[in-house]
């Protein structure tokens, strides 16, 4: 439940404390960490990195970069600190993302693609257009359904 820094910190201690070292320096890393990758990339899913620093550009990479659909403004990193989970958004355009918390991947994180406004839009449209046919479709089923009853009741 500690971070790298504590965890460093609390041997840097114990080896002061040991008497071995006088001024140690312990530099912490992951054996292995692993990210999450969703929403418009090519290759969505979980994913297990073997090396310590991993940046954002270097997951979507891995992920099989955006989809034509992929919103480069509108990129989220999704991170738990203290139990809390915080959101960042980064822009791919702009060189910002590069002195961004976020731009360094940490152990769990989501990155998560915004799909652009033409994929919401005609999603959208798509949701409401399948409604109405099927509920078309439900009034055309129910009406054959009385037609049907009423020839067979006159007969």
């Amino acid at each position: 439940g500690k971070t790298r820094e504590e965890v460093a910190s609390d041997i840097e201690q114990k080896i002061k404390d040991g008497g071995y070292i006088a001024d140690p320096k312990v530099n912490v890393r992951f054996a292995d960490l692993t990210i999450s990758i969703i929403g418009e990339v090519a290759r969505p899913g979980r994913y297990d990195i073997k090396k310590d620093q991993f940046t954002i550009l270097e997951a979507l990479a891995l992920a099989g970069d955006l989809t034509i659909y992929g919103d480069r403004s509108q990129v989220a990193v999704i991170r738990e600190k203290e139990g809390k989970s915080i959101v960042t958004k980064l822009d791919l355009r702009s060189s910002d993302i590069f002195s961004s918390p976020c731009y360094y991947l940490e152990q769990n994180d989501v990155v998560m693609v915004s799909p652009n406004k033409y994929r919401a839009a005609t999603s959208e449209i798509n949701q409401n257009r399948s409604f109405w046919i099927s509920l078309a479709s439900t009034g055309i089923s129910f009406a054959t359904l009385l037609m049907t009853i009423i020839t067979v009741a006159n007969r």
